[in-house]
């Protein structure tokens, strides 16, 4: 009879990527115990598998890369770009059983935002840069001793702090090079059996 179905829940097998459908719902104007369970199937309205997933964007695809709108304008977080494969709105074909990956990430090139202030250096505020001769928002050392002190059990090589260090968990790789550098230790006397000798 007429009067339509009021659809309450739309059930599919989440294990699958199939055409069909159960509609649960009720008939409208009926009494409140009139159910209605519906089958659809859609195969004959999309009637091929979607293809070219590994092309994403391109304009034969049927899938598109979509990045969220408040992801869009920032772009990069924690040194990577996330964006998600989906069916292109106008492609009228069944993604199918086969699994796609739901995301695609890269590593993007390492910018300011990508770093922290290292141990023993604070983010210098607007009042105290001129005090500390250093830039507002820049890390300037806080701990006490001599800022690139050489260690004293230093053999060979020795990283000295910039001020800044990757954030924990960005994979950021190339660009602004922020990071510690390493250098080589300074000659030291030492007295041996023959003599002396310097050591690097």
């Amino acid at each position: 009879g007429g009067g339509g179905v009021e659809v309450s829940d739309v059930l599919s097998d989440p294990a699958t990527s199939s055409s069909n459908f159960i509609l649960h719902g009720a008939r409208k104007g009926a009494a409140s115990s009139a159910s209605a369970v519906f089958s659809v199937d859609f195969s004959m309205l999309l009637d091929r598998d979607c293809a070219d997933a590994d092309l994403a964007g391109d304009p034969g695809s049927d899938f598109e890369l979509w990045r969220p709108p408040h992801r869009a304008s920032r772009g990069c977080e924690l040194g990577r770009q996330v964006d998600f494969l989906r069916r292109k709105p106008s492609a009228r074909c069944l993604v199918g059983p086969k699994r796609l990956p739901a995301t695609l990430e890269r590593n993007c090139e390492c910018r300011e935002a990508d770093y922290e202030c290292d141990f023993c250096y604070e983010r210098v505020g607007e009042g105290e840069a001129a005090a500390r001769n250093a830039t507002a928002g820049a890390c300037s050392y806080s701990c006490g001793g001599e800022e690139h002190a050489v260690p004293a059990d230093c053999l060979g090589t020795y990283l000295r702090s910039r001020g800044y260090r990757i954030i924990e968990g960005d994979t950021c790789q190339g660009g602004l090079e922020m990071g510690p550098r390493r250098f080589e230790c300074p000659l030291q006397r030492a007295s041996g059996s023959g003599g002396s000798y310097e050591s690097g």
